[in-house]
C-alpha cells in the first residue's frame, strides 16, 4: 500500500509541474502591495479560522521525490512535525466543501482547470480542480499562488482578479480523502537556480539558516501576509493530528 501511495504522489508531482509551466511568461498585473516598500502583501485565501493540517517543509519541499529520507516536516519556525508527510510543498487548511476561496492579491489567472489525471491508490484515476494566479509586485518580485482541490472554479485563464475576489469553492477533487484547500506560493524571481521555486509565505524564523534557502535548487522564503490577515500557521497542528507529533 505504501508503494501505491508513493507512486501516486510522484505522479501528482509531475502533473503539478505541468500546471506550473502551463502559465507561461504572461505579464500578469500589479499585485496588492505595501506602497511604502513596493513589496507584495497577501490577504487570507478564505474568511474565518481553519486549522493548518500540513505546513510547508523547509527540508526539501519536493514531496516524495528526493525528500531527503526523513519522516518529518521542518516548519518555518524550526519545529519538526513527524509522521504525516515528507517534503510538503505548500500549506493545507481544513476548509469544508463549499467554502469560498479568494485571491490573496491582485493578479492574472494563468491556470484554471482540472490538472492532468493520474492514479491515486484506491481512488483510481483522479484530477483536482486547480487555479494559479500570477502576482507582480512593485519591487520587481513575481509570485504565483496555486489553489487546489476546488469543487467549482469561478474564474478562467486570462482573467485579472482583485485581492479578495472569489476564485471558486473548496472541495476534495483530486488525490485526497478529505475536503481542504491546498495552497502553494511559487517564487518566479530571485531564486537560486533562476527557475520558479516553491517557497513558504510564512518566511523563515528559526535561529539558524533555512535549508531550502541554501539549497542550489531552492530560494529564500518571504513572509507575505498582511497584518491581521494571517491564516493558521501550523503551530496548532496537534489539534488536528494529536499530541506528540510536533517536536
Amino acid at each position: 500500500m505504501t508503494s501505491i501511495i508513493l507512486s501516486a504522489l510522484r505522479k501528482y508531482l509531475l502533473s503539478a509541474t505541468v500546471i506550473l509551466l502551463a502559465g507561461g511568461c504572461g505579464s500578469g498585473s500589479t499585485a496588492t502591495a505595501d506602497k511604502s516598500s513596493g513589496k507584495i502583501a497577501f490577504q487570507k485565501p478564505f474568511s474565518g479560522d481553519y486549522l493548518n493540517s500540513a505546513p510547508f517543509d523547509h527540508d526539501l519541499p519536493l514531496s516524495f521525490e528526493g525528500g531527503g529520507g526523513n519522516d518529518y516536516i521542518l516548519t518555518w519556525w524550526g519545529g519538526r512535525i513527524y509522521g504525516i508527510w515528507n517534503g510538503h510543498r505548500g500549506h493545507d487548511w481544513l476548509l469544508p466543501s463549499g467554502t469560498p476561496v479568494f485571491a490573496v492579491a491582485d493578479g492574472e489567472v494563468v491556470f484554471a482547470e482540472a490538472e492532468p489525471p493520474f492514479e491515486c491508490g484506491d481512488l483510481g484515476m483522479v484530477s483536482a480542480l486547480v487555479v494559479t494566479v500570477r502576482h507582480s509586485a512593485l519591487d520587481g518580485d513575481t509570485f504565483d499562488t496555486q489553489y487546489a482541490h476546488f469543487n467549482r472554479i469561478d474564474v478562467k485563464k486570462g482573467d485579472l482578479v482583485k485581492s479578495g475576489q472569489q476564485l471558486g469553492i473548496s472541495g476534495m477533487t483530486g488525490c485526497t480523502n478529505g475536503a481542504h484547500l491546498h495552497f502553494e506560493v511559487i517564487r518566479r524571481s530571485g531564486t537560486n537556480n533562476g527557475n520558479p521555486v516553491r517557497i513558504d509565505p510564512f518566511g523563515w524564523a528559526a535561529g539558524y539558516p533555512d535549508p531550502w534557502a541554501l539549497n542550489a535548487n531552492g530560494a529564500a522564503s518571504v513572509r507575505l501576509w498582511k497584518e491581521g490577515q494571517v491564516p493558521d500557521d501550523g503551530k496548532r497542528i496537534e489539534e488536528v493530528w494529536g499530541a506528540g507529533i510536533l517536536r
